[in-house]
């Protein structure tokens, strides 16, 4: 059963590859990460293209901040996802 991890981030460079690692350090493999950067002016993209070139269950994109809500909706409907957590 796949499950989708979406994680919004908003200059969360502090805290981000923490919480990668944190589901990359888990036995279950059958997922993917959706991390939405929210306009972070931090260096929050940047760490976030390094995960992404890692692997390919990363996927993370630029929004406008504040349009997490309506960006997950669209994602939401595009895929069919079994489970849909958010971290």
């Amino acid at each position: 059963m796949k499950v989708s991890i979406v994680t919004p981030c908003y200059n969360g460079s502090k805290y981000i590859a923490e919480t990668i690692n944190s589901v990359l350090n888990q036995t279950y493999q059958d997922w993917e990460m959706i991390i939405v950067n929210d306009g972070s002016t931090d260096n929050s993209a940047e760490i976030l293209s390094e995960f992404a070139k890692k692997r390919p269950t990363h996927k993370s994109f630029n929004a406008k901040k504040w349009r997490f809500c309506k960006r997950t909706k669209q994602r939401h409907q595009k895929r069919k996802w079994q489970i849909l957590s958010f971290a």
